[in-house]
């Protein structure tokens, strides 16, 4: 039996590790707005699970890696008054995944979870996982969006005691992160309707200001990075932030308080 249950946590390890998820939130003059939920995992991943799903040998034609009924009610996740609006499937050459959209009418009232089990589909309900930014907006003088980084750390995970790795070991543990982390990616974008006309924010491109864009593809060759994070094992995006805020190639806002003024369109 213990033997299937760590067959089975290898398996979903492995989906997560595939998977490459951005949440955009465009943000109005009035604090109303649009979420845009983008989610990709490679091919090979993708056609495993529509023949899950679909319970045959082949994948049909319009199978799909989700269920409509599940992503209408990820709405309610977002915050009170935030709408399903659309999903699209969506692909490239080594990707496939959906695109869905929702509205919300008050910026303030959003729930934007950035805890990555949570992201992944992991006990997305569960308060103890809970990450979640705080939006406040004002409208005058000037529209001007401020968001607060949680502090809360999550729960500490019991775990067993256990020997230090030998060599063997760790080269292995090492082998399987690579494996695990390979085409993983988490981010997260604010985009204003408008001219940023002042903010703090250190990632800024054009309207858009991005909190962390992590890929952790970017440092599967740094094997000192990946022994520090077998071995302090971050629970959360805020340690996994701080673990990674100096591995090159990787986005990440220092500030945890980001303020951004901007003109309306």
């Amino acid at each position: 039996m213990k033997k299937i249950h760590v067959l089975i946590a290898s398996a979903l390890a492995m989906m997560i590790g595939c998977m490459d998820v951005e949440t955009r939130i465009f943000v109005n003059a009035d604090g109303t707005g649009t979420i845009q939920e983008t989610f990709l995992m490679k091919s090979e991943m993708a056609e495993g699970m529509k023949k899950g799903m679909g319970a045959g040998e082949e994948a049909k034609p319009d199978a799909k890696i989700y269920k409509e009924q599940e992503i209408r009610d990820k709405a309610a996740g977002y915050g009170r008054g935030v709408s399903f609006v659309s999903v699209e499937d969506i692909a490239n050459t080594t990707h496939q995944g959906y695109r869905a959209v929702y509205s919300f009418g008050d910026v303030t009232k959003l729930t934007i979870n950035q805890n990555m089990k949570a992201k992944s589909g992991q006990n997305a309900g569960d308060p103890a996982q809970a990450e979640n930014i705080i939006f406040r907006f004002a409208k005058k003088p000037v529209p001007t969006l401020t968001l607060v980084m949680p502090e809360k750390k999550g729960p500490a995970e019991k775990t067993e005691t256990a020997q230090p790795a030998d060599d063997a070991q760790l080269e292995q543990q090492i082998k399987q992160m690579r494996i695990i982390f390979d085409g993983m990616r988490f981010a997260l974008v604010v985009q204003v309707n408008g001219e940023i006309t002042k903010t703090n924010a250190a990632n800024v491109n054009g309207n858009a200001i991005t909190l962390y864009d992590i890929e952790f593809s970017k440092f599967l060759d740094n094997t000192e990075k990946l022994k520090e994070l077998n071995a302090k094992k971050p629970a959360t995006m805020e340690e996994t932030k701080a673990l990674l805020k100096d591995v090159p190639g990787l986005v990440i806002e220092p500030a945890k308080k980001v303020s951004v003024s901007f003109k309306g369109k």
